[in-house]
């Protein structure tokens, strides 16, 4: 009985919630994707097994003939993929406190419902399949993701929650908790500014400076003691204050991260010691020495401090590793390409930060080097504290870009769009519109949203998906490259609308980018050349011959009559 009614709780939670989007101004303002979204949406609640086809949704939403081909008309893949960056948008902007949320998966025509809030856990596996569970995606400065993490067998998190802490422009360095686990000492350097170290309640929306000399914070004990490096950069003199305030005293020099054991009297430490860089266990002891490239080491003690976690590239990549009070090194998890840290949660287990390939993730490891992926994200979170109750100081680079524009008659710039992370590709000859693209591409096939936006306050619409996207001379279509598994394609649009006109090429090369030529029936086509490196083709549309320049020649630009192109000297 209870698993019935956690059933029905799910389907009214998002029936509701598919209902309150359609009538949000975001969304009454689109019919098409109104009616796209309810009927992805449906396809859940009536736990059908089958795939929605895209021909299908074609014919029922977007009024295709019964003998339409998805294959010369991308109609479907390009309003669900708009569809995706306007609940991205939504849930950012209009909407970003809500319990659940719908995500639409890459390759997939189903919304699924997620459960953002802490509820039951039943109720979380009826909205979101525990096998493919998207993670909330927040980009903070400085954040404290819960719940707890603790215990031999960490299960798989129902969903991380984020408490961002800071907001300041600039970078953070360090953080750790202070003994009452509601407030955190951490180290930024704010506005250009160099490294200070600021103390904060968790919750409350400012910090203040300890006032203590320029440095970066490296750990706070459990009775208050602060450890902090003087000076700018990666390493500097080792230093003591109180918490609570009073004169400072240093310890030791060429310090490059230090944290304190748990008996809050001796520190274990990395630092430059003869020309090398000695991880010392207590200080004073080294137990293992470092490659000289590292590069910001960072050091964590198990609970019963005999030993310390690191990451060494010695062997050339990231290997997270844990050495004992005597020296024996072992290598829990070897070849990582970028790393964020690594934080004991347990005697036997740890959490992680880093990539191997693709995305990065925040992992859970135990000490024979068994990985769960707790938190799949698309940047890299820096790992820097965990307390008793298991929750993780972490920060990571908030960078976005906006598109701005400025006229005579305006006495500052104003952003063009609402947008983050997009690029300007071009304005029309007749500047009534933008083409720009998200910077933010699945990573794979290395696709991203082309988008066209008519100026200077209309809200972008996606009208391709590719890399390097390019603005034809006379305005009037963009040409970008679209990687699929199965092929790759030019792909030309026409500005500001009509249908997409694709162009397979041959498989088993690798296609760069593509652009015009100057002529209707021609365009350039760029090939990766392992001998010479780029390539330019001649690509004909009718034929499809693909014919190569001349000496191997790479055009970096051509002319808009298509009689000239530039080329590399040298």
């Amino acid at each position: 009985m209870k698993h019935t009614s956690s059933a029905v709780d799910a389907s009214e939670l998002t029936r509701e919630h598919l209902e309150e989007l359609l009538n949000s101004q975001t969304f009454l303002r689109s019919p098409k994707l109104s009616q796209l979204l309810r009927r992805l949406v449906e396809q859940t609640l009536t736990g059908a097994t089958y795939p929605l086809k895209e021909q299908l949704l074609g014919i029922e939403v977007f009024d295709r003939p019964t003998d339409w081909d998805p294959q010369t008309d991308s109609i479907v893949r390009v309003n669900v993929n708009r569809l995706r960056l306007i609940l991205t948008s939504y849930y950012a902007g209009e909407n970003p406190s809500t319990a659940v949320r719908f995500v639409i998966p890459k390759g997939s025509y189903t919304a699924r419902c997620v459960l953002i809030s802490s509820q039951s856990s039943s109720l979380s596996r009826q909205l979101e399949p525990s096998s493919d569970r998207p993670a909330r995606n927040e980009q903070n400065p400085l954040c404290a993701p819960a719940p707890s993490l603790h215990g031999k067998d960490a299960p798989r998190l129902p969903g991380i929650r984020l408490q961002r802490l800071t907001s300041e422009r600039g970078d953070v360095t360090n953080a750790a908790f202070c003994p009452d686990g509601e407030s955190v000492v951490y180290s930024a350097r704010w506005g250009g500014e160099p490294a200070r170290i600021y103390s904060q309640r968790i919750g409350q929306k400012y910090s203040r400076p300890l006032g203590l000399p320029f440095g970066e914070l490296r750990d706070v004990s459990a009775t208050g003691q602060l450890l902090f490096t003087l000076g700018e950069g990666s390493i500097g003199t080792l230093a003591q204050a109180e918490l609570s305030g009073g004169p400072w005293r240093e310890i030791v020099e060429g310090v490059f991260d230090a944290v304190w054991l748990p008996n809050n009297k001796h520190i274990a430490a990395a630092r430059l010691e003869g020309g090398s860089i000695q991880v010392e266990l207590p200080l004073g002891n080294p137990i293992h020495c470092l490659s000289g490239k590292q590069n910001g080491i960072r050091l964590s003690v198990d609970p019963a401090g005999e030993r310390v976690a690191f990451v060494d590239n010695s062997l050339g990549p990231l290997d997270f590793c844990i050495a004992d009070s005597g020296g024996k090194v072992r290598r829990i998890s070897r070849d990582w390409r970028v790393t964020g840290g690594i934080l004991w949660l347990s005697p036997d287990r740890l959490v992680v930060s880093g990539a191997r390939r693709g995305a990065a993730a925040i992992h859970s490891l135990d000490l024979d080097g068994n990985e769960q992926s707790l938190y799949p994200t698309p940047m890299g979170w820096d790992l820097h504290d965990c307390s008793r109750t298991g929750r993780i100081l972490a920060s990571c680079v908030d960078s976005r870009l906006h598109v701005a524009f400025r006229t005579g008659s305006m006495q500052a710039e104003g952003h063009m769009f609402s947008l983050v992370n997009t690029r300007l590709i071009g304005l029309t000859p007749d500047a009534r519109f933008a083409v720009l693209m998200d910077l933010l591409g699945d990573g794979v096939t290395r696709n991203s949203s082309v988008l066209l936006a008519a100026l200077p306050s209309g809200q972008p619409v996606q009208i391709a998906e590719g890399s390097n996207p390019q603005l034809a001379p006379d305005g009037k279509a963009v040409i970008c490259m679209e990687r699929t598994e199965a092929e790759n394609a030019i792909v030309v649009t026409p500005i500001p609308s009509g249908l997409p006109r694709r162009y397979r090429l041959d498989p088993g090369r690798e296609y760069h980018s593509a652009e015009f030529s100057g002529l209707t029936d021609r365009f350039l086509v760029h090939l990766l050349d392992d001998a010479v490196g780029l390539h330019s083709h001649v690509f004909e549309a009718q034929s499809g011959k693909l014919s190569p320049v001349p000496g191997k020649r790479y055009i970096t630009k051509i002319a808009p009559n298509g009689s000239w192109g530039v080329v590399p000297g040298g």
